[in-house]
C-alpha cells in the first residue's frame, strides 16, 4: 500500500504535501528534468548521425505519382487515369 508523506523537492526545495513517499521532485521540476534531458539526447543524436540517418525519408509511390502528375501538367487523378489506359 503506498505511503503518503510530505517533504521537499530535491530540485527546487518547494514542499510537496500529500505525495508518494518515493516522488523525488515535484511536477514542474519533473517536467523540466524531462525537458532536457530530452533535449540533451536530441542534441546527441545529431552530432553523432551519420548521413544515411539524416538522409530524407523514402518517398511513397504516391507522392513519386503526384510529381510524375505536376510535370505532366495533370491532376493526380486524370494522371492515373491516363496510365493505367481509360483515357
Amino acid at each position: 500500500m503506498a505511503r503518503y508523506v510530505d517533504k521537499p523537492c530535491e530540485c527546487c526545495g518547494q514542499m510537496m504535501y500529500n505525495v508518494n513517499s518515493l516522488r523525488r521532485v515535484c511536477m514542474p521540476c519533473q517536467k523540466l528534468r524531462h525537458r532536457l534531458k530530452r533535449h540533451e539526447y536530441y542534441e546527441q543524436m545529431r552530432n553523432n548521425a551519420t548521413p544515411e540517418q539524416i538522409a530524407r525519408r523514402p518517398i511513397s509511390q504516391l507522392e513519386k505519382d503526384s510529381a510524375a502528375a505536376d510535370r505532366c501538367g495533370l491532376s493526380y487523378g486524370h494522371y492515373k487515369l491516363k496510365m493505367s489506359g481509360l483515357i
